[in-house]
């Protein structure tokens, strides 16, 4: 059996115990093409069964500086990949942050549809999207319901995303999702009302599928509880400064414009608390691990 895919062939290519299939496509992506390890590990097993492109060519470039055969790549093998367009998927830069965005994304729109299902008139599934909604103005039970869907939907980003995540207790994972939650929640809406009503600057998405204008008022508090005091919810909202935080918070991610990979690197950011009392050491510790600023730290969870 030849040592990367564990085919057999009576011609060994590349100097090594290596396949024609697997020479031209090590070939192929020597000459710029890359890939994402499947299992995100980067230690898929060889032989057969191997589909991860990315563990298929390291496993080559093993063999390949261990027999000192870089130059013995077949005339043929040439010939064939010189005439091939098969299409090969790339890969990102930066693995880790292509994980979170999916599993990011995933979670959006778990919300939006179960919020947007959960009204009372709900559009066609048609007509559900992350880039159009529909977008509505929140009430005081619509935000309530969203913030219980955003909890829901937060324990389940943890364990989809974080392999840490899921070796904590129950304690803990309540404790991460709180934090993320107060954390993530102004910071997100703020990020995407810049992109969906950049010329209002008053406006915040309080939720996946709504948003308000600050000060909350009369027509938010509507739906309250029957006895709620909205005279007096009105009036402390009139004098809060959540209208200014919000401001200043869209003014500085607009300045900042972060790119797609700079807020999945937010994300991974806010989800781990280090240095907070509130939480458990293990917690800390695996924030601080994440998110160490000397030699690994950021450029750290970028390159995983």
């Amino acid at each position: 059996d030849y040592l990367v895919c564990g085919e057999q062939t009576r011609v060994a290519h590349l100097g090594v115990e290596c396949c024609r299939a697997c020479a031209v496509f090590y070939r192929r992506a020597k000459q710029g093409k890359n890939y994402t390890c499947r299992s995100l590990t980067g230690q898929c097993v060889p032989g057969k069964g191997l589909n991860c492109r990315r563990c298929r060519f390291d496993r080559i470039m093993t063999l390949v500086r261990q027999s000192e055969a870089q130059d013995s790549i077949r005339d043929d093998d040439l010939a064939l990949l010189e005439h091939s367009n098969d299409p090969i998927p790339e890969k990102s830069p930066r693995p880790f942050l292509e994980h979170v965005k999916a599993q990011y994304n995933a979670m959006s729109f778990n919300r939006l549809s179960s919020e947007l299902n959960s009204r009372t008139d709900p559009p066609h599934p048609f007509e559900i999207s992350l880039e159009t909604g529909p977008f509505n103005h929140a009430d005081f039970a619509s935000l309530t319901r969203a913030i219980r869907m955003l909890l829901t939907a937060t324990l389940e980003f943890g364990k989809t995303t974080f392999p840490e995540f899921s070796k904590l207790g129950d304690a803990d994972k309540w404790s991460v999702a709180q934090n993320f939650f107060y954390r993530f929640r102004l910071f997100e809406g703020c990020y995407r009302a810049n992109n969906i009503f950049p010329n209002d600057k008053d406006i915040y998405f309080v939720s996946q599928s709504s948003y308000a204008k600050m000060p909350f008022d009369e027509r938010f508090l509507a739906t309250a509880s029957e006895g709620a005091d909205i005279c007096g919810a009105v009036a402390y909202m009139a004098k809060s400064e959540m209208g200014c935080w919000i401001k200043n918070t869209r003014e500085g991610i607009n300045r900042v414009n972060p790119s797609e990979e700079e807020l999945m690197a937010v994300v991974v950011l806010m989800f781990w608390p280090h240095g907070d009392p509130s939480v458990s050491e293990d917690i800390n510790r695996i924030g601080r691990e994440i998110s160490r600023s000397d030699s690994e730290g950021v450029a750290c969870i970028l390159s995983r």
